[in-house]
Protein backbone atom coordinates (compact mmCIF):
# COMPACT_ATOMS: atom_id res chain seq x y z
CA UNK A 1 0.00 0.00 0.00
CA UNK A 2 1.29 3.42 -0.90
CA UNK A 3 2.16 5.86 1.91
CA UNK A 4 -0.58 8.34 0.87
CA UNK A 5 -3.26 5.56 0.78
CA UNK A 6 -2.09 4.27 4.19
CA UNK A 7 -2.36 7.79 5.61
CA UNK A 8 -5.85 8.23 4.14
CA UNK A 9 -6.97 4.86 5.56
CA UNK A 10 -5.73 5.77 9.06
CA UNK A 11 -7.51 9.13 8.80
CA UNK A 12 -10.75 7.44 7.78
CA UNK A 13 -10.42 4.90 10.62
CA UNK A 14 -9.93 7.66 13.15
CA UNK A 15 -12.99 9.49 11.78
CA UNK A 16 -15.13 6.38 12.18
CA UNK A 17 -13.80 5.77 15.70
CA UNK A 18 -14.51 9.37 16.64
CA UNK A 19 -18.05 9.05 15.30
CA UNK A 20 -18.68 5.74 17.10
CA UNK A 21 -17.32 7.11 20.36
CA UNK A 22 -19.46 10.23 20.06
CA UNK A 23 -22.69 8.38 19.19
CA UNK A 24 -22.33 5.36 21.45
CA UNK A 25 -21.67 2.86 18.69
CA UNK A 26 -24.70 3.46 16.42
CA UNK A 27 -24.47 3.39 12.67
CA UNK A 28 -26.59 5.42 10.31
CA UNK A 29 -28.07 2.34 8.71
CA UNK A 30 -29.27 0.73 11.94
CA UNK A 31 -32.89 -0.51 11.70
CA UNK A 32 -33.16 1.30 8.39
CA UNK A 33 -33.91 4.50 10.32
CA UNK A 34 -32.95 7.98 9.24
CA UNK A 35 -30.72 9.92 11.64
CA UNK A 36 -32.93 12.95 11.28
CA UNK A 37 -36.62 13.63 11.50
CA UNK A 38 -38.51 16.02 9.21
CA UNK A 39 -37.08 19.10 10.96
CA UNK A 40 -33.51 17.83 11.21
CA UNK A 41 -33.47 16.75 14.87
CA UNK A 42 -30.98 13.91 15.38
CA UNK A 43 -32.13 10.71 17.07
CA UNK A 44 -30.21 7.47 17.68
CA UNK A 45 -31.16 4.11 19.13
CA UNK A 46 -28.83 1.80 21.01
CA UNK A 47 -27.75 -1.01 18.71
CA UNK A 48 -28.70 -3.76 21.16
CA UNK A 49 -32.26 -2.56 21.80
CA UNK A 50 -35.13 -4.34 20.07
CA UNK A 51 -38.05 -2.35 18.69
CA UNK A 52 -41.36 -2.21 20.50
CA UNK A 53 -43.87 -3.77 18.12
CA UNK A 54 -47.56 -2.93 17.79
CA UNK A 55 -50.09 -3.41 15.00
CA UNK A 56 -52.85 -1.34 13.42
CA UNK A 57 -55.43 -3.36 11.54
CA UNK A 58 -58.01 -1.56 9.44
CA UNK A 59 -60.16 -1.68 6.31
CA UNK A 60 -57.69 -0.76 3.57
CA UNK A 61 -59.54 -2.26 0.58
CA UNK A 62 -63.14 -2.41 -0.58
CA UNK A 63 -65.97 0.11 -0.27
CA UNK A 64 -64.94 1.27 3.23
CA UNK A 65 -61.26 1.68 2.40
CA UNK A 66 -61.37 5.47 2.21
CA UNK A 67 -61.78 5.84 5.95
CA UNK A 68 -59.29 3.13 6.88
CA UNK A 69 -56.55 4.41 4.56
CA UNK A 70 -57.00 7.95 5.88
CA UNK A 71 -56.75 6.80 9.49
CA UNK A 72 -53.63 4.73 8.92
CA UNK A 73 -51.91 7.77 7.40
CA UNK A 74 -52.35 9.48 10.76
CA UNK A 75 -50.71 6.58 12.58
CA UNK A 76 -47.76 6.61 10.20
CA UNK A 77 -47.16 10.29 10.97
CA UNK A 78 -47.36 9.50 14.70
CA UNK A 79 -44.92 6.58 14.34
CA UNK A 80 -42.45 8.78 12.51
CA UNK A 81 -42.72 11.55 15.08
CA UNK A 82 -42.34 9.19 18.04
CA UNK A 83 -39.20 7.67 16.56
CA UNK A 84 -37.88 11.13 15.70
CA UNK A 85 -38.25 12.03 19.39
CA UNK A 86 -36.24 9.02 20.54
CA UNK A 87 -38.80 6.24 20.43
CA UNK A 88 -40.30 4.73 23.57
CA UNK A 89 -37.98 4.18 26.54
CA UNK A 90 -35.09 4.77 24.12
CA UNK A 91 -36.28 1.90 21.94
CA UNK A 92 -37.54 2.27 18.38
CA UNK A 93 -41.23 1.80 17.71
CA UNK A 94 -42.27 -0.49 14.85
CA UNK A 95 -45.88 -0.45 13.69
CA UNK A 96 -47.30 -3.19 11.47
CA UNK A 97 -50.12 -2.10 9.14
CA UNK A 98 -52.50 -4.77 7.85
CA UNK A 99 -55.67 -4.82 5.76
CA UNK A 100 -58.66 -6.67 7.25
CA UNK A 101 -60.93 -5.85 4.29
CA UNK A 102 -63.61 -5.67 6.98
CA UNK A 103 -63.68 -9.48 7.24
CA UNK A 104 -63.79 -11.09 10.68
CA UNK A 105 -61.96 -14.32 9.82
CA UNK A 106 -59.20 -12.57 7.90
CA UNK A 107 -58.68 -10.07 10.71
CA UNK A 108 -58.43 -12.80 13.36
CA UNK A 109 -55.92 -14.77 11.26
CA UNK A 110 -53.76 -11.70 10.64
CA UNK A 111 -53.81 -10.79 14.32
CA UNK A 112 -52.72 -14.28 15.42
CA UNK A 113 -49.87 -14.29 12.90
CA UNK A 114 -48.57 -10.93 14.10
CA UNK A 115 -48.75 -12.03 17.73
CA UNK A 116 -47.02 -15.38 17.20
CA UNK A 117 -44.50 -14.44 14.50
CA UNK A 118 -43.69 -10.80 15.26
CA UNK A 119 -44.22 -10.61 19.01
CA UNK A 120 -46.47 -7.54 18.96
CA UNK A 121 -47.69 -6.33 22.37
CA UNK A 122 -50.78 -4.38 21.26
CA UNK A 123 -53.35 -4.24 18.47
CA UNK A 124 -55.43 -1.25 17.50
CA UNK A 125 -58.50 -1.89 15.39
CA UNK A 126 -60.74 -1.47 13.67
CA UNK A 127 -63.36 0.48 11.76
CA UNK A 128 -66.11 -2.17 11.56
CA UNK A 129 -67.86 -3.37 14.72
CA UNK A 130 -67.72 -7.12 14.02
CA UNK A 131 -63.98 -7.06 13.34
CA UNK A 132 -63.34 -4.95 16.44
CA UNK A 133 -65.04 -7.58 18.61
CA UNK A 134 -63.09 -10.39 16.92
CA UNK A 135 -59.75 -8.62 17.43
CA UNK A 136 -60.66 -7.94 21.04
CA UNK A 137 -61.17 -11.68 21.60
CA UNK A 138 -57.89 -12.64 19.89
CA UNK A 139 -56.03 -10.20 22.11
CA UNK A 140 -57.67 -11.69 25.21
CA UNK A 141 -56.73 -15.23 24.14
CA UNK A 142 -53.09 -14.22 23.69
CA UNK A 143 -52.76 -11.77 26.57
CA UNK A 144 -51.98 -8.56 24.67
CA UNK A 145 -53.46 -5.06 24.64
CA UNK A 146 -56.45 -4.30 22.46
CA UNK A 147 -57.54 -0.71 21.94
CA UNK A 148 -59.67 1.19 19.46
CA UNK A 149 -60.11 4.93 19.00
CA UNK A 150 -63.05 4.51 16.65
CA UNK A 151 -66.84 4.50 16.54
CA UNK A 152 -68.34 1.05 17.09
CA UNK A 153 -71.66 -0.47 18.01
CA UNK A 154 -72.45 -1.67 21.53
CA UNK A 155 -72.02 -5.34 20.57
CA UNK A 156 -68.28 -4.78 21.11
CA UNK A 157 -68.76 -4.42 24.87
CA UNK A 158 -69.36 -8.13 25.55
CA UNK A 159 -65.95 -8.96 24.08
CA UNK A 160 -64.02 -6.57 26.31
CA UNK A 161 -61.55 -7.69 28.99
CA UNK A 162 -58.94 -6.27 31.34
CA UNK A 163 -56.50 -5.63 28.48
CA UNK A 164 -59.11 -3.95 26.22
CA UNK A 165 -59.74 -0.20 25.97
CA UNK A 166 -62.28 1.94 24.11
CA UNK A 167 -61.07 5.46 23.33
CA UNK A 168 -63.70 6.80 20.91
CA UNK A 169 -67.35 7.84 21.16
CA UNK A 170 -69.34 4.69 20.46
CA UNK A 171 -72.71 4.43 18.73
CA UNK A 172 -74.98 5.38 21.65
CA UNK A 173 -73.09 8.63 22.32
CA UNK A 174 -73.32 9.75 18.71
CA UNK A 175 -76.95 8.71 18.27
CA UNK A 176 -77.98 10.40 21.52
CA UNK A 177 -76.20 13.54 20.37
CA UNK A 178 -78.26 13.64 17.17
CA UNK A 179 -81.50 12.96 19.06
CA UNK A 180 -80.63 15.68 21.61
CA UNK A 181 -80.04 18.17 18.79
CA UNK A 182 -83.38 17.53 17.06
CA UNK A 183 -85.44 17.40 20.27
CA UNK A 184 -83.97 20.72 21.40
CA UNK A 185 -83.60 22.54 18.09
CA UNK A 186 -86.52 21.11 16.08
CA UNK A 187 -89.15 20.08 18.66
CA UNK A 188 -91.89 19.96 16.01
CA UNK A 189 -90.26 16.95 14.25
CA UNK A 190 -92.16 13.68 14.80
CA UNK A 191 -91.50 11.29 11.91
CA UNK A 192 -88.03 9.74 11.77
CA UNK A 193 -86.65 7.71 8.89
CA UNK A 194 -83.43 5.74 9.46
CA UNK A 195 -81.17 4.34 6.74
CA UNK A 196 -79.69 1.23 8.34
CA UNK A 197 -76.94 -1.07 6.98
CA UNK A 198 -77.82 -4.71 7.66
CA UNK A 199 -75.05 -5.71 10.09
CA UNK A 200 -74.08 -5.20 13.73
CA UNK A 201 -73.27 -1.49 13.52
CA UNK A 202 -76.52 -0.53 11.83
CA UNK A 203 -78.77 -2.58 14.10
CA UNK A 204 -76.98 -1.36 17.22
CA UNK A 205 -77.50 2.26 16.16
CA UNK A 206 -81.16 1.70 15.31
CA UNK A 207 -81.79 0.36 18.82
CA UNK A 208 -79.90 3.32 20.29
CA UNK A 209 -82.11 5.72 18.31
CA UNK A 210 -85.34 4.01 19.35
CA UNK A 211 -84.30 4.11 23.01
CA UNK A 212 -83.27 7.78 22.83
CA UNK A 213 -86.55 8.83 21.21
CA UNK A 214 -88.61 6.76 23.63
CA UNK A 215 -87.63 9.33 26.28
CA UNK A 216 -88.90 12.27 24.21
CA UNK A 217 -91.84 14.34 25.58
CA UNK A 218 -93.94 13.58 22.47
CA UNK A 219 -94.44 10.27 20.70
CA UNK A 220 -92.02 9.68 17.84
CA UNK A 221 -92.58 7.47 14.81
CA UNK A 222 -89.39 5.66 13.68
CA UNK A 223 -89.26 3.70 10.42
CA UNK A 224 -86.10 1.80 9.46
CA UNK A 225 -84.98 1.27 5.87
CA UNK A 226 -82.57 -1.66 6.16
CA UNK A 227 -80.26 -2.24 3.21
CA UNK A 228 -77.54 -4.84 2.52
CA UNK A 229 -73.86 -4.18 3.13
CA UNK A 230 -72.26 -2.90 -0.08
CA UNK A 231 -75.56 -1.88 -1.66
CA UNK A 232 -75.21 -0.83 -5.31
CA UNK A 233 -78.85 0.12 -5.92
CA UNK A 234 -80.73 2.21 -3.34
CA UNK A 235 -83.67 3.00 -5.63
CA UNK A 236 -86.25 0.93 -3.75
CA UNK A 237 -85.22 2.43 -0.41
CA UNK A 238 -85.25 5.95 -1.85
CA UNK A 239 -88.81 5.46 -3.11
CA UNK A 240 -89.90 4.09 0.27
CA UNK A 241 -88.37 7.08 2.07
CA UNK A 242 -90.01 9.46 -0.38
CA UNK A 243 -93.39 7.85 0.24
CA UNK A 244 -92.91 7.92 4.03
CA UNK A 245 -92.09 11.66 4.01
CA UNK A 246 -90.02 11.82 7.19
CA UNK A 247 -89.42 15.03 9.12
CA UNK A 248 -85.95 13.67 9.96
CA UNK A 249 -83.74 11.36 7.91
CA UNK A 250 -80.90 9.89 9.93
CA UNK A 251 -78.17 7.91 8.23
CA UNK A 252 -76.12 5.09 9.77
CA UNK A 253 -74.60 4.10 6.43
CA UNK A 254 -71.06 5.29 5.78
CA UNK A 255 -68.17 5.51 3.34
CA UNK A 256 -68.85 3.99 -0.11
CA UNK A 257 -72.45 3.04 0.65
CA UNK A 258 -73.23 6.59 1.77
CA UNK A 259 -71.70 8.06 -1.39
CA UNK A 260 -73.84 5.74 -3.53
CA UNK A 261 -77.01 6.61 -1.62
CA UNK A 262 -76.46 10.37 -1.78
CA UNK A 263 -75.78 10.27 -5.52
CA UNK A 264 -78.82 8.13 -6.29
CA UNK A 265 -81.23 10.17 -4.16
CA UNK A 266 -80.23 13.46 -5.80
CA UNK A 267 -83.08 13.54 -8.38
CA UNK A 268 -85.60 12.83 -5.61
CA UNK A 269 -84.36 15.66 -3.38
CA UNK A 270 -84.88 13.72 -0.15
CA UNK A 271 -83.08 16.36 1.89
CA UNK A 272 -84.95 19.36 0.48
CA UNK A 273 -87.71 19.37 3.14
CA UNK A 274 -86.09 17.00 5.61
CA UNK A 275 -83.79 17.48 8.59
CA UNK A 276 -80.78 15.42 7.52
CA UNK A 277 -78.62 13.71 10.14
CA UNK A 278 -75.42 11.68 9.88
CA UNK A 279 -73.82 9.85 12.80
CA UNK A 280 -70.30 11.19 12.16
CA UNK A 281 -68.56 13.77 9.99
CA UNK A 282 -68.03 12.05 6.60
CA UNK A 283 -64.98 13.84 5.19
CA UNK A 284 -64.24 11.11 2.63
CA UNK A 285 -67.85 11.32 1.47
CA UNK A 286 -67.60 15.11 1.19
CA UNK A 287 -64.41 14.71 -0.83
CA UNK A 288 -66.02 12.19 -3.17
CA UNK A 289 -69.16 14.26 -3.79
CA UNK A 290 -67.71 17.77 -3.87
CA UNK A 291 -70.49 20.33 -4.38
CA UNK A 292 -73.02 17.50 -4.78
CA UNK A 293 -72.82 16.86 -1.04
CA UNK A 294 -76.04 17.43 0.88
CA UNK A 295 -76.22 19.90 3.79
CA UNK A 296 -77.07 18.05 7.01
CA UNK A 297 -76.35 17.88 10.72
CA UNK A 298 -73.58 15.53 11.74
CA UNK A 299 -71.84 14.19 14.80
CA UNK A 300 -68.47 15.85 15.19
CA UNK A 301 -65.22 14.65 16.73
CA UNK A 302 -62.73 17.25 17.96
CA UNK A 303 -60.17 16.06 15.44
CA UNK A 304 -62.17 17.67 12.64
CA UNK A 305 -60.49 20.79 11.14
CA UNK A 306 -63.58 22.80 12.13
CA UNK A 307 -62.74 22.29 15.82
CA UNK A 308 -59.79 24.07 17.53
CA UNK A 309 -57.78 20.90 18.33
CA UNK A 310 -58.46 19.50 14.86
CA UNK A 311 -57.45 22.74 13.18
CA UNK A 312 -54.02 22.60 14.83
CA UNK A 313 -53.68 18.94 13.92
CA UNK A 314 -54.61 19.63 10.30
CA UNK A 315 -51.95 22.35 10.10
CA UNK A 316 -49.32 19.95 11.42
CA UNK A 317 -50.58 17.14 9.19
CA UNK A 318 -50.38 19.34 6.09
CA UNK A 319 -46.73 20.13 6.85
CA UNK A 320 -45.99 16.42 7.28
CA UNK A 321 -47.95 15.04 4.30
CA UNK A 322 -48.78 17.94 1.99
CA UNK A 323 -52.51 17.28 2.20
CA UNK A 324 -55.55 17.95 4.40
CA UNK A 325 -56.81 15.24 6.73
CA UNK A 326 -59.22 12.90 4.97
CA UNK A 327 -61.22 11.98 8.10
CA UNK A 328 -61.69 13.64 11.49
CA UNK A 329 -60.70 10.28 13.02
CA UNK A 330 -57.17 10.72 11.62
CA UNK A 331 -56.35 12.83 14.69
CA UNK A 332 -57.79 10.12 16.93
CA UNK A 333 -55.57 7.47 15.39
CA UNK A 334 -52.57 9.76 15.74
CA UNK A 335 -53.37 10.31 19.43
CA UNK A 336 -53.94 6.61 20.06
CA UNK A 337 -50.28 5.78 19.42
CA UNK A 338 -49.16 8.54 21.79
CA UNK A 339 -51.61 7.30 24.43
CA UNK A 340 -50.04 3.84 24.21
CA UNK A 341 -46.59 5.42 24.37
CA UNK A 342 -47.54 7.31 27.53
CA UNK A 343 -48.88 4.14 29.20
CA UNK A 344 -45.72 2.17 28.35
CA UNK A 345 -43.50 4.90 29.73
CA UNK A 346 -45.59 5.18 32.89
CA UNK A 347 -45.37 1.40 33.36
CA UNK A 348 -41.65 1.36 32.48
CA UNK A 349 -42.47 -1.99 30.95
CA UNK A 350 -43.66 -3.56 27.72
CA UNK A 351 -45.62 -6.28 29.49
CA UNK A 352 -49.29 -5.91 28.49
CA UNK A 353 -50.57 -6.38 32.06
CA UNK A 354 -48.30 -3.57 33.30
CA UNK A 355 -49.34 -1.30 30.44
CA UNK A 356 -53.04 -2.00 31.04
CA UNK A 357 -52.68 -1.05 34.70
CA UNK A 358 -51.33 2.37 33.71
CA UNK A 359 -53.96 2.89 31.02
CA UNK A 360 -56.68 2.68 33.66
CA UNK A 361 -57.42 6.26 34.67
CA UNK A 362 -54.93 7.66 32.14
CA UNK A 363 -55.66 11.21 30.96
CA UNK A 364 -54.51 12.55 27.61
CA UNK A 365 -55.07 15.95 26.03
CA UNK A 366 -54.26 15.62 22.36
CA UNK A 367 -55.23 16.60 18.84
CA UNK A 368 -58.60 14.87 19.23
CA UNK A 369 -59.30 16.68 22.51
CA UNK A 370 -59.10 15.60 26.15
CA UNK A 371 -60.07 12.17 27.37
CA UNK A 372 -59.76 10.03 30.45
CA UNK A 373 -59.91 6.24 30.35
CA UNK A 374 -62.36 5.17 33.05
CA UNK A 375 -60.63 2.73 35.43
CA UNK A 376 -63.51 0.28 35.84
CA UNK A 377 -65.07 0.07 32.37
CA UNK A 378 -62.11 1.14 30.17
CA UNK A 379 -64.56 3.41 28.32
CA UNK A 380 -63.71 7.06 27.62
CA UNK A 381 -64.74 10.12 29.57
CA UNK A 382 -64.72 13.39 27.65
CA UNK A 383 -65.69 17.00 28.29
CA UNK A 384 -68.41 17.38 25.65
CA UNK A 385 -69.93 16.03 22.48
CA UNK A 386 -70.47 18.20 19.38
CA UNK A 387 -72.89 18.28 16.48
CA UNK A 388 -72.45 20.63 13.51
CA UNK A 389 -74.00 21.53 10.17
CA UNK A 390 -72.22 20.46 6.98
CA UNK A 391 -71.76 23.27 4.48
CA UNK A 392 -69.25 24.57 1.87
CA UNK A 393 -66.25 26.33 3.43
CA UNK A 394 -64.30 28.95 1.41
CA UNK A 395 -60.77 27.75 0.68
CA UNK A 396 -61.40 24.21 1.89
CA UNK A 397 -60.95 21.14 -0.35
CA UNK A 398 -64.19 19.64 1.05
CA UNK A 399 -67.26 20.67 2.99
CA UNK A 400 -66.67 21.66 6.60
CA UNK A 401 -68.91 22.17 9.63
CA UNK A 402 -70.53 25.34 10.94
CA UNK A 403 -73.17 26.14 13.59
CA UNK A 404 -71.47 23.80 16.06
CA UNK A 405 -73.63 22.77 19.02
CA UNK A 406 -71.86 21.67 22.22
CA UNK A 407 -73.64 19.02 24.29
CA UNK A 408 -72.55 18.20 27.88
CA UNK A 409 -71.00 14.75 27.84
CA UNK A 410 -73.10 13.46 30.72
CA UNK A 411 -76.19 13.98 28.53
CA UNK A 412 -75.06 11.46 25.93
CA UNK A 413 -72.30 9.27 27.38
CA UNK A 414 -72.54 5.55 28.02
CA UNK A 415 -72.28 5.06 31.79
CA UNK A 416 -70.47 2.10 33.32
CA UNK A 417 -73.72 0.82 34.80
CA UNK A 418 -75.69 0.78 31.57
CA UNK A 419 -72.74 -0.67 29.65
CA UNK A 420 -72.84 -3.58 32.10
CA UNK A 421 -76.58 -4.00 32.56
CA UNK A 422 -77.80 -3.17 29.05
CA UNK A 423 -74.97 -4.39 26.81
CA UNK A 424 -73.15 -7.00 28.85
CA UNK A 425 -69.84 -5.30 29.56
CA UNK A 426 -68.19 -7.83 31.94
CA UNK A 427 -67.10 -5.47 34.73
CA UNK A 428 -65.33 -5.67 37.02
CA UNK A 429 -62.94 -7.44 34.69
CA UNK A 430 -61.54 -10.71 36.02
CA UNK A 431 -59.72 -11.79 32.89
Amino acid sequence: MKKKELKDEKSATMSRRTFLKTTGGVTAGLMGASLFDSVGTPFLFAQTKEPIKVAYLDVLSGIFAGQGVAQIKGVKVAEKNINAQGGIMERPLKVFYEDTAGKVQDAARIAKRLILEEGIIAIHGETTTGVTAALCKVCKDHGIIHMDYEVDGTSVYKAMHKLAFRLGNDGPTQVRGLAWLVLNKFPQARKWGALVPDYAWGHDCLKDLQEALAKAPAKMDVKAFVHPFGCADFSSYILQIQEYKPDVLVNFTWSGDFVTFLRQQKPYKLYQNTIGLNFGTPITVCMALGNDMEPMWTGLDEGHPSMPPGKKFNEMYQKETGEWVHEDTVAQYYDSLFILKKAIEMAKSTKPADIAEKMEGLEYDGHAGWLKIRPTSHLPLKKAYHVGYLAPMPGWPYWGVKDIVTIPYDKVMVTDQEAKEKWGLPIPFTS
